[in-house]
C-alpha cells in the first residue's frame, strides 16, 4: 500500500499577485454593474433584467480571476466535471443566487425537485448531527486554551466534507448541472493541483495548492446589500438549506444556528 504524505497541520493558501491594470478595469465594471442593480431596485431577483445583470457580473468576475491568475505561475485545474470539492457544505451563498438557481431547476428539471429537496434536507440533518456531536464530544471536554484556538465552524464544515456527501446538483456524470449559474463562492475556490488531491483525504496536505480568488471590499459590500434586500431566510446563507425554501416554499431544515 502506498504511504500517504504526512499532513500539514496548518496549510496556507497559495498567494496570488495583486490585480493588474486589466483586472482593475474589470473590477470597476463589476462595481458599476452592482450599483446599477441596486439603483434599479427590481421587485424580485427573478426579474429578467436582474438576472441578465448578474450574469454579466459573473462573466466579468471570471475574466477578473483569469487576469489575476495570468500574472502568476499557476494554472487552474478546476472544471465543470471536476467535482471533488463539491463535497463541501457551501456556506456563503447570496439569497438572490439561490432564487435564480431554484428558478432554473423549476424550469429545466422539475421532475427532480422532490428527490433533490429530500437529499438537501438529509444533508442539513447530518450537519446538525455533527454540530451536536461537536458540542458533546469535543467542545464539552476541551480546555479553555483549546477552545480559544479552535474555530468551531471550520471544524464543523471540515467534518461534513469528510462525510463525502456530493452536492445533489451534480448530474449522473458527476458534472455540475447548474455550472453557468453556480454561486460566486463556488467560483472563488480554485485549485492549482492535480484534481485527485482535492479529495477529502488529501485536501489539507501541504502539497495541495488552492486559493480563494474573490472580489474586494467595495464589491463585497454591494453584493451583501443586494443579498439583504432579497433575503427571506433569516440570514441563512447555506446553499443546501436555502434551495428547499426556494424550490418548495417552506423551511423545515433550518439549522439551530446559522453558520
Amino acid at each position: 500500500m502506498q504511504k500517504k504524505p504526512d499532513p500539514a497541520p496548518e496549510r496556507e493558501e497559495t498567494p496570488l499577485p495583486p490585480p493588474n491594470k486589466k483586472a482593475r478595469a474589470l473590477y470597476a465594471k463589476i462595481v458599476s454593474e452592482l450599483k446599477g442593480m441596486l439603483a434599479a431596485n427590481t421587485a424580485t431577483p427573478l426579474d429578467p433584467t436582474f438576472a441578465a445583470s448578474y450574469n454579466t457580473i459573473l462573466d466579468l468576475f471570471g475574466a477578473y480571476q483569469q487576469e489575476i491568475i495570468a500574472g502568476s505561475d499557476y494554472r487552474v485545474t478546476c472544471g465543470k466535471s471536476c467535482a471533488l470539492c463539491c463535497y463541501h457544505w457551501v456556506a456563503d451563498v447570496y439569497s438572490f443566487e439561490a432564487a435564480i438557481i431554484a428558478k432554473h431547476i423549476k424550469d429545466c428539471m422539475p421532475q427532480k425537485i422532490s428527490a433533490l429537496c429530500a437529499t438537501l434536507r438529509e444533508d442539513a440533518r447530518l450537519l446538525q448531527t455533527l454540530d451536536d456531536m461537536l458540542d458533546e464530544r469535543v467542545l464539552k471536554s476541551a480546555t479553555p486554551h483549546t477552545l480559544e484556538a479552535l474555530d468551531r465552524d471550520d471544524m464543523l464544515l471540515e467534518g461534513f466534507y469528510q462525510l463525502r456527501r456530493p452536492c445533489p446538483l451534480l448530474d449522473a456524470d458527476g458534472a455540475c448541472s447548474i455550472y453557468a449559474l453556480r454561486p460566486m463562492s463556488c467560483r472563488a475556490y480554485l485549485s492549482f493541483s492535480d484534481p485527485l488531491l482535492c479529495d477529502p483525504d488529501t485536501i489539507y496536505y501541504q502539497e495541495v495548492r488552492t486559493c480563494l480568488c474573490t472580489l474586494e471590499q467595495e464589491a463585497d459590500e454591494l453584493l451583501e446589500e443586494l443579498h439583504t434586500r432579497y433575503d427571506h431566510c433569516d440570514l441563512d446563507t447555506s446553499l443546501r438549506t436555502l434551495l428547499p425554501y426556494y424550490l418548495e416554499g417552506f423551511r423545515d431544515c433550518i439549522l439551530k444556528r446559522v453558520i
